[in-house]
């Protein structure tokens, strides 16, 4: 936050941090551009399913922490996604019940390799 504050400031105070060499605010493509350097000169490589690592993996992996880990509401995650059609949430509200959840992490923990021992 600090850091998208300093290029807001930087910018002139606009509603964009990332503006191009016209100053205009950058396009999707453009994002998108940079996100593909980003990940060819730090070397990651694509999955073993061949999905590469992209800008959504963050906003997937940010909307499915608030649905299962805190617990948030079908209607405040919507919002919290900027999702206009609530049938796109939908997807994410089978993380948020929690009798689920818990039934999924005690399967994980048992599939864990157990320490001689124990």
């Amino acid at each position: 936050m600090a850091l998208l504050r300093h290029l807001q400031k930087r910018q002139g105070h606009q509603p964009y941090c990332f503006l191009n060499s016209r100053g205009e605010p950058w396009t999707k493509d453009a994002f998108v551009q940079r996100m593909d350097s980003l990940r060819e000169r730090a070397g990651i490589a694509p999955d073993e399913n061949g999905e590469k690592l992209v800008l959504y993996s963050n906003r997937h992996t940010y909307i499915t922490a608030g649905a299962s880990r805190a617990g948030i509401s079908g209607p405040m995650l919507q919002q919290l996604a900027g999702h206009t059609d609530s049938s796109t949430t939908k997807k994410y509200a089978h993380l948020a019940n929690r009798e689920i959840l818990q039934a999924g992490q005690r399967v994980a923990e048992s599939l864990r390799p157990r320490k001689p021992g124990r």
